[in-house]
């Protein structure tokens, strides 16, 4: 007799999405489709040759195009590495000769995270029904993002499950280290910054008008430099909640509406990769997670229309993404892909030397591995010299900002005390 508990599974139902994206010839369209979930709605639109731009709840509006934010953005570090390890522990089971369905057993009793746990318990349930793992995870798109399910359906396909599941791990991990990096190099001089404006608003606010009033009964000739001080100092007093009122109605419009304005983003993007240091961060780390997807999913043995749609999303920028949509085309009319890498003029020489390489030994994979690994360097290089350089950066920026204004607000006191 068995002893039965709680139900702690749910067969996924399918719910209504609405879709939006561009066809084979590149004609916008749109639509709506029951799936069991947005990655499985993803993925059968990509098998029907569609490029998603967004998929969204029907009755939903549309936010901003989740193809372009960075990969394993919607997770936390924690719950992230979580699925690494789980990952990779399925792939060492797997390797050892555990049956499926137990090697997911012993990874759902060796997990910390609850809600992971109760994923693997759901996987198990689905697989008993009859149900490829690949099909499974679909339905989870919070836990298991579209790339990692096209590599675990190819390991099905080709019998080399363990393998899917260590390269899936290792693609994860890829881009976290590369998330990590670029937010570690942009993390210090925000918040120093941060801090320095929030100090010269305080300033601003609450110091200067006492200034003002002393200058005022004292009834001098003040500086040009005091005046412009004094005049911002006036102009936040009487305008500035809505001001910030104004900002934060431009910041959730764009973040509401964004995706709405691709010529905006594109504009944004082309003028962020310009900014000194920043600029240089953002496209090595654009590179290499492109050159990183693209390896991972063509050693998968995924068909490479499908492979170049997923490089381009996880590139993370609007340059590569668009130049990555007429390598497809490219690539579809018969073109190798070093040529077609050659004619979008975005993508450095390194990077169309060694595709040309790889399609002429047959390693394009192992190849464009090595150029994601290049750029990761490359990249960690830029962090480290970025975290030198940021120190004296930062130190003339917050003298040039609170300093002007203290030395504007004591000039007219120096003139004063000469009078007197």
């Amino acid at each position: 007799m068995t002893e039965t508990g709680p139900v702690l599974w749910e067969v996924p139902q399918q719910r209504a999405f609405a879709w939006r994206g561009r066809d084979a010839q590149g004609q916008r369209v749109k639509g709506e489709r029951l799936a069991t979930g947005a990655a499985s709605l993803r993925w059968s639109l990509a098998e029907a040759g569609i490029e998603v731009d967004e998929v969204r709840p029907a009755g939903r509006g549309f936010g901003l195009d989740s193809r372009f934010n960075f990969r394993l953005g919607r997770q936390t570090a924690a719950r992230a590495r979580d699925h690494v390890l789980f990952m990779r522990q399925l792939a060492t089971l797997l390797r050892a000769g555990v049956p499926l369905l137990q090697a997911l057993g012993v990874t759902e009793a060796s997990q910390a995270s609850p809600d992971l746990r109760r994923v693997i318990v759901q996987l198990r349930h689905q697989l008993e029904g009859g149900q490829t793992l690949s099909v499974a995870m679909q339905a989870y798109p919070r836990h298991f993002e579209a790339l990692t399910c096209r590599m675990i359906a190819a390991g099905e396909l080709s019998g080399a499950l363990d393998v899917m599941c260590d390269r899936a791990a290792g693609y994860q991990e890829r881009m976290l280290n590369l998330r990590d990096k670029v937010r570690t190099a942009l993390f210090y001089p925000a918040m120093v910054l941060l801090m320095a404006l929030m100090l010269t608003l305080a300033l601003l606010l609450f110091v200067i008008p006492s200034f003002a009033r002393l200058y005022a009964d004292a009834g001098a000739l003040l500086p040009w430099p005091t005046r412009v001080v004094l005049a911002i100092s006036d102009g936040l007093m009487a305008y500035g909640p809505w001001l910030l009122l104004l900002l934060l109605g431009i910041g959730g419009g764009v973040a509401r509406f964004g995706s709405r304005w691709p010529a905006l983003r594109a504009t944004l993007d082309r003028f962020v990769v310009h900014i000194p240091l920043l600029g240089g961060l953002i496209t090595k780390a654009a590179l290499a997670r492109w050159a990183g997807t693209f390896a991972a999913l063509f050693a998968a043995g995924v068909p490479l229309r499908q492979t170049l749609e997923a490089a381009g999303g996880a590139a993370g920028h609007t340059i590569y993404a668009e130049a990555t949509a007429s390598l497809q085309a490219d690539v579809t009319a018969g073109q190798m892909v070093s040529a077609a890498l050659a004619r979008a003029r975005v993508f450095p020489p390194m990077m169309v030397q060694m595709a040309a390489v790889g399609e002429e030994s047959g390693s394009l994979d192992g190849l464009m591995a090595k150029v994601a690994d290049y750029y990761e360097q490359e990249l960690a290089e830029a962090v480290a010299r970025l975290s030198n350089l940021i120190e004296p950066v930062l130190m003339v920026v917050l003298g040039l900002l609170i300093g002007g204004v203290v030395i504007a607000m004591y000039l007219p006191v120096f003139r004063m005390g000469s009078v007197l």
